[in-house]
């Protein structure tokens, strides 16, 4: 069963504390009339509220490919991950982490990733490139200015701890 597409209404207050809606659509419906609804939607919201609305995402969700793992490797863990920090075509740095990271793609000896790695190699220049699409257009992540991420900086395994 799909998912319902998210859209996120992020209200601010006189004080600027912030506070979030979500309203929820079906899974079925295209980006552009998403877009539509969730500006429309806005403005009807705008309209009862004191504060203003400074943010509106749409999150969907994506079926995973069936090249994709359907368990858990033995030892996964969220607290311990890797850090790519890349530098953006501005000069601003960017950082992912990404949780459960593999210990074999680490240097052995060291906390660095081992970005010679092939598979460590090829995120990085989807990060840094982009990959092409079914539609042919090269897409590639932005840092939130929507500045191009142009170079990795650093890769190294980080440790995180709980929340609990």
């Amino acid at each position: 069963m799909a998912q319902a597409t998210e859209i996120v209404y992020t209200i601010q207050d006189e004080k600027g504390n912030k506070s979030t809606l979500t309203v929820w659509i079906p899974s079925t419906t295209l980006l552009a009339d998403a877009l539509d609804f969730a500006q429309d939607f806005g403005d009807l919201i705008d309209n009862v509220i004191a504060g203003i609305i400074t943010r509106i995402g749409l999150i969907f969700s994506a079926d995973l490919t069936p090249t994709m793992k359907t368990a858990v490797v033995g030892g996964a863990d969220v607290e311990e991950g890797a850090n790519f920090i890349y530098r953006s075509a501005s000069g601003f740095p960017f950082r992912h982490r990404l949780a459960t990271f593999l210990e074999s793609k680490i240097t052995s000896g060291s906390r660095a990733v081992n970005v010679a790695d092939p598979d460590v190699a090829a995120l990085v220049d989807a990060v840094t490139n982009g990959l092409v699409v079914t539609s042919l257009n090269t897409v590639a992540p932005t840092e939130h200015r929507e500045d191009d991420l142009s170079a990795l900086v650093t890769a190294r395994e980080v440790f995180q701890r709980s929340r609990q």
